[in-house]
C-alpha cells in the first residue's frame, strides 16, 4: 500500500543520517587505531614500561608493534595526532542532528501511528508501549544535548 503523501523533510533527513552511522563507525575504527599507535609510542618512551601491569600480561616490547608502522623514527607521531583530532571533529559533525531518529518515533506516538494497546488493565503490551515512548523521549533529549555539547566542543 503506497503512502498518499510524500515523505516529510524530517523523514528525508532522518534517512540520510541513518547512512551516516556506517561512516561514523568506520572513522571511529581508524581514529582508535591511531590512538593505539599514539599510546604505544608513549608506552615505548616510558622508562619503566617493564614494571607496568600491561607488560606483565603481554611481555612484548612496544618496539615490536611500532616497527611495522614506520621503523624506529617517530616522525609519524605528529601526523597521527592531527589525524586523530580531525577524525574526532569529523565524527562530531557526522553525529549532529541525530535527534531526528527519536523525534520521528515520538511523532508517531503524537499523530497516532502507534496505537495504544486495548484493555483496561495494565498488561505486558501496555508496559512495552509506555517503555517505548519513554525510550523515545529520553533518546530525543539525550541527542539534543549531545548536539549542543558537540557544537560547543568543535573548536
Amino acid at each position: 500500500m503506497s503512502n498518499k503523501f510524500p515523505p516529510s523533510n524530517t523523514e528525508i533527513l532522518r534517512r540520510l543520517l541513518v547512512h551516516s552511522d556506517g561512516r561514523d563507525k568506520t572513522l571511529k575504527i581508524v581514529q582508535y587505531v591511531g590512538k593505539i599507535i599514539l599510546w604505544l609510542n608513549f608506552y615505548r618512551k616510558s622508562k619503566d614500561y617493564k614494571k607496568s601491569s600491561f607488560y606483565r600480561i603481554f611481555p612484548i616490547p612496544p618496539e615490536i608493534f611500532l616497527r611495522f608502522i614506520n621503523g624506529s623514527t617517530p616522525s609519524y607521531i605528529p601526523r597521527i595526532k592531527i589525524m586523530v583530532d580531525e577524525f574526532s571533529k569529523t565524527r562530531k559533525i557526522i553525529r549532529l542532528a541525530h535527534f531526528l531518529e527519536p523525534y520521528a518515533e515520538l511523532r508517531k506516538y503524537y499523530i497516532g501511528k502507534i496505537d495504544k494497546p486495548d484493555g483496561d488493565d495494565f498488561n505486558e503490551e501496555l508496559m512495552i508501549f509506555y517503555l517505548r515512548w519513554v525510550n523515545s523521549l529520553v533518546g530525543f533529549t539525550n541527542d539534543i544535548f549531545d548536539d549542543l555539547y558537540c557544537l560547543d566542543h568543535l573548536y
